[in-house]
């Protein structure tokens, strides 16, 4: 069985973790609830039953998630599982036409909750299931992927690197991030853009439209290869740069009639940069 050290996420991760999970079992239209008086749900989801003559039918599951950074050695009790028939049928779900109550939980679930469970089953229109700890890690160790997702090296080195100063977003198979560009002499405008992270640039690269606008004159000439070996004449200028609401740091910059400003190794050496190929972000932590 895979070992799980669920120290590494916290409750809100959980019910993420638990979406991933319920999405590989089969499961569609996932919907994490926002944060909302206690008892409520977390997840709403849809399963699809198979019928002999319908097909399939849909079958909307609301959740509970029940985490404990201490896993199977803490249990789920009675006085954790409310008034199951309140919570479906009130104005706040109403309008998802729910037909089952499900619990997951990392934890293990005490025979008292069973019991309420089936009572459950037998006296309302609605069904029950759990999903325990042992039948949690169990499911986790058919996708390895959602494993590593959560508890991998990626997920530990960030923890450790605290809250990041920026996030960036896959866009066509690019990382981009929004910064702030200035003049470093006088009174200049501060000028907000796109920036996409170019780790195999030595040097940043600013439009030259807004060089324009602030002001800053290219004064730097330098030879620059393209990957094919064909050389360049470029001009370059100091400006600064920072990632929103970071801190500024003067950087050489070329000058070029393009759209979009990208970020080389001369900016990017200041950061810490992890990619999440599966979430699609790439975090940014500062070094300075």
């Amino acid at each position: 069985m895979t070992s799980i050290d669920w120290n590494r996420i916290d409750d809100r991760e959980f019910v993420y973790l638990t979406a991933d999970l319920l999405r590989k079992m089969g499961f569609v239209d996932l919907l994490v609830q926002g944060t909302g008086p206690d008892g409520g749900l977390d997840l709403i989801a849809t399963e699809l039953v198979s019928f002999a003559v319908q097909g399939q039918q849909p079958f909307k599951w609301g959740i509970q998630c029940k985490f404990s950074a201490n896993g199977t050695r803490m249990s789920v009790n009675d006085s954790e599982i409310r008034d199951v028939t309140g919570i479906l049928t009130s104005d706040r779900y109403s309008t998802h036409d729910l037909r089952g109550y499900m619990v997951v939980t990392n934890r293990s679930v005490v025979q008292n909750v069973v019991e309420r469970l089936r009572g459950i089953n037998r006296t309302s229109a609605f069904r029950t299931a759990y999903l325990d700890g042992h039948d949690l890690q169990q499911r986790l160790a058919e996708h390895p992927d959602v494993v590593e997702k959560y508890f991998g090296e990626v997920k530990t080195v960030a923890r450790k690197l605290g809250v990041p100063i920026a996030i960036c977003q896959l866009l066509d198979s690019q990382y981009m991030v929004e910064i702030q560009v200035k003049a470093n002499l006088g009174n200049s405008p501060v000028v907000t853009l796109e920036a996409l992270l170019d780790t195999g640039a030595e040097l940043s690269v600013l439009p030259k439209r807004v060089v324009d606008q602030l002001g800053v004159v290219g004064y730097y000439e330098q030879q620059i290869e393209y990957a094919s070996g064909e050389l360049f004449e470029a001009v370059s200028c100091f400006v600064d740069i920072r990632l929103m609401e970071g801190q500024w740091l003067n950087s050489q910059v070329l000058i070029l009639d393009t759209d979009i400003a990208m970020l080389g190794q001369d900016f990017l050496k200041h950061f810490t940069v992890l990619i999440d190929a599966n979430e699609g972000i790439a975090k940014l932590w500062s070094n300075d």
